[in-house]
């Protein structure tokens, strides 16, 4: 029966009822020939008396009971049979995605014998609003991967992107906005064949070591929220005991979600050695509601987990709630006291055993705390929204380092090593220092990104502001160098987790100079002074590089938020190119058509083009190795590469015309060119690793057919933001031709 027949079959019956109750008043009322209202479970007039009513003792009202059942036998037909049809149609729209998949990659191939629309209808088409195609791919990486479609700060590149202006052709509306972070696969989705709870089967014992040694090497360096001894521990019970599964379900969570971790990073190795990750996962889910109902620093823990997962992840179904879960964390944790000193006060005259598990509780709970704190201020920078905890109302220390053990920061460990030092916490000093370096993100998202327009700053505030909190990062670039970390300048193994190279802390620098000095909320910043300027052209080269190193050491962090970072770097890096050339041909002009040069900012010298096709040519590797992860219709790089099209052309027009003019200066070198004061110490770098990305032809790729992107967010920022988004200068990327 369809749907409609069912909604009007129930609508009968219950008018029925309602009519035979309408024509019949309370027994009180037809006795005493009284107006009746028939409110139940009393009339008005019966409340009022204080009398008893009663409509069941009246001929007519013999068969209610026959009534009622009959309503509810045809309810639970009804409810059967929209089970029925909800499960048809869940299958058939899984059939039409593989199906309309299966379509795109014949029709990707045979594009040629396509049959394309004609003339009138393009024109009709180009008459529509046409979106700014570099924003929609700021919005997809940063809406669709981190939460559902709703506001964007100007933290997440959203006023960067408008600045760039690119127009292209219309885009389609998208029915499931997740679709774009599906993986790469026709049967993605479907996790009917997922082993569950019971069914599901351990990985063997060596495995298991081989994940958990992984995780703690790597995972737990940035997020040491569980103790690693408890880890251990439960591991070896659960290998030791058949009946472990069943008596510890809290534990038996802990650790699928710790192999689900640690599978999805060590994929980026090897893809096809493992279980895949979605596996651990769906099993653990099973036991997620256990886990909460222990409550406290337990359920916080479980909520963390799921977290770290959904950053990782590349499965579409993991990525549409982690703003919400993030907040529910916060609030869990903030209703535990954890931000405040006083929660960790140790009780006196403890006997010396309690007085260790009390203190290492604290340890626990006060790293828990900060973990929670970074991923709070890595959800909000990306996503451009204000932040779930206020470092005004922490007074928390840091954990302490006094005691830390450095056996393993020579090399990366193997299982054996990882589970000998087990005991103790290591690696300490590296996750305060990514804490520091996250209290220095918000900082700089509460004083800039996240102010209300009413009470921006004036740009003269704005720069004491940037001053300030660059002064601060300068200091915690200076600390960098009494870490542990990897020389990856000695002959020793390369250190393989991102959080013990000095490349990945040279990026997280240069990425929070990005975030200083891009453009914000005011329109002034479309014309950037030359300090600015310079700032953003050096810090996005050497974010760029220090991506490129990243990725060619295979150390480098697969996760859509490294997608969106390495996106927006490489649109800051068009937007000081393109600026400073634009400035150039002003500055050449006005003169000529005798008129004051404009006081605009520019680049010290004009960067070579083998220059630009290196630096734009390593981003976009970064960007096609990070995308592939994902089934991204949209394809950032291919907006990237046109991106990088463009300029490229404008520097080529601008060096011919330049080397025509008398008495002015030909296109400089890389080495000459000034930057601002770097600290030496990411100056140790061998600058001839970047040669490989060095190459003067253009790259013929970008100029294929552009896939159509996904629909424009508008309306999901606020209107003074839509006001200030609009495009400040146009670039004509061929959209149209």
């Amino acid at each position: 029966m369809p749907p409609e027949d069912i909604g009007s079959t129930s609508l009968a019956d219950a008018t029925t009822v309602g009519d035979r109750f309408s024509r019949l008043a309370c027994d009180r009322c037809y006795r005493r020939k009284a107006r009746c209202d028939k409110i139940l479970p009393a009339c008005t007039t019966c409340a009022r008396a204080d009398a008893e009513c009663c409509y069941n003792s009246r001929q007519g009202l013999a068969r209610r009971d026959e009534l009622v059942e009959s309503l509810e036998r045809r309810l639970r037909q009804m409810d059967a049979k929209n089970r029925a049809l909800s499960k048809e149609l869940q299958q058939a729209r899984a059939k039409q995605v593989s199906t309309d998949h299966t379509a795109r990659v014949v029709a990707s191939g045979y594009g040629g014998s396509s049959t394309s629309p004609g003339p009138v209808e393009q024109d009709k088409s180009r008459e529509v609003d046409n979106g700014n195609e570099v924003a929609k791919q700021v919005f997809s990486l940063s809406l669709n991967a981190g939460s559902q479609s709703q506001y964007l700060g100007s933290a997440s590149g959203a006023i960067l992107a408008n600045l760039l202006g690119v127009h292209g052709r219309i885009v389609t509306a998208d029915s499931d906005n997740d679709l774009v972070f599906r993986r790469f696969d026709p049967g993605a989705g479907n996790n009917a064949d997922c082993p569950g709870g019971e069914t599901g089967h351990q990985p063997s014992e060596r495995l298991a070591r081989d994940l958990m040694a992984a995780y703690l090497s790597h995972d737990h360096i940035c997020y040491p929220y569980l103790d690693p001894h408890d880890l251990i521990t439960s591991l070896t019970d659960l290998y030791a005991d058949n009946t472990y599964l069943e008596r510890h379900p809290v534990e038996t969570f802990t650790l699928d979600m710790v192999f689900a971790i640690a599978t999805a990073q060590v994929h980026k190795y090897s893809w096809h050695v493992m279980p895949d990750a979605e596996t651990y996962y769906e099993r653990a889910i099973s036991r997620f509601g256990t886990a909460l109902e222990a409550g406290g620093l337990v359920a916080l823990q479980s909520i963390m987990l799921l977290c770290q997962y959904r950053m990782l992840s590349i499965s579409y179904s993991t990525s549409a709630s982690l703003w919400h879960l993030l907040g529910m964390a916060a609030r869990l944790g903030l209703e535990m006291g954890l931000h405040r000193e006083a929660v960790y006060v140790i009780p006196p005259d403890l006997s010396p055993a309690a007085l260790g598990r009390a203190r290492r509780k604290n340890e626990v709970k006060r790293r828990c705390f900060w973990c929670l704190f970074g991923m709070d201020r890595i959800v909000s920078n990306t996503l451009g929204r204000p932040m779930a905890i206020n470092l005004d109302d922490i007074d928390t220390a840091y954990p302490s380092a006094e005691h830390e053990q450095h056996p393993l920061f020579s090399s990366t460990p193997t299982a054996d090593e990882v589970f000998e030092a087990s005991q103790e916490f290591r690696n300490t000093s590296v996750f305060v220092h990514i804490t520091r370096h996250r209290v220095l993100t918000g900082k700089i998202l509460s004083s800039l990104h996240n102010v209300p327009k009413s009470r921006m700053p004036d740009q003269t505030t704005c720069a004491v502001i940037r001053q300030q909190l660059s002064a601060e990062l300068d200091e915690w670039k200076r600390g960098v160098s009494s870490l542990p970390l990897t020389d990856t300048k000695s002959g020793r193994q390369y250190e393989l987790s991102t959080f013990k190279s000095l490349e990945w802390y040279r990026l997280l620098y240069h990425n929070c100079i990005l975030m200083l000095y891009r453009p914000i909320y005011t329109t002034d910043d479309a014309s950037p002074t030359a300090e600015v300027l310079e700032r953003l052209y050096h810090s996005s080269r050497q974010s760029i590089h220090a991506y490129s190193l990243l990725h060619r050491d295979r150390r480098i962090n697969y996760t859509w938020i490294t997608l969106h970072a390495v996106f927006i770097v490489g649109l800051s890096y068009v937007y000081a190119v393109r600026t400073h050339f634009q400035n150039r041909r002003r500055h050449i002009k006005h003169p000529l058509e005798r008129q004051p040069r404009p006081a605009e900012g520019q680049l010290s010298a004009d960067p070579a083009i083998s220059q630009i096709v290196s630096d734009t040519r390593a981003c976009s590797t970064v960007l096609v190795a990070l995308s592939e992860r994902w089934n991204t219709a949209r394809e950032c790089h291919n907006v990237f590469g046109r991106l990088c099209d463009a300029v490229i052309v404008d520097a080529s027009d601008f060096h011919v015309n330049s080397s025509q003019s008398k008495g002015e200066r030909g296109p400089a070198s890389p080495q000459a060119q000034a930057e601002p004061d770097e600290l030496p110490l990411f100056d140790t770098l061998p600058q001839d690793d970047f040669s490989i990305f060095a190459a003067t032809d253009l790259d013929q790729n970008y100029q294929g057919c552009f896939e159509d992107l996904q629909r424009v967010l508008g309306g999901h920022y606020d209107d003074n933001m839509n006001a200030l988004l609009w495009p400040q200068f146009d670039m004509d990327l061929g959209f149209d031709s």
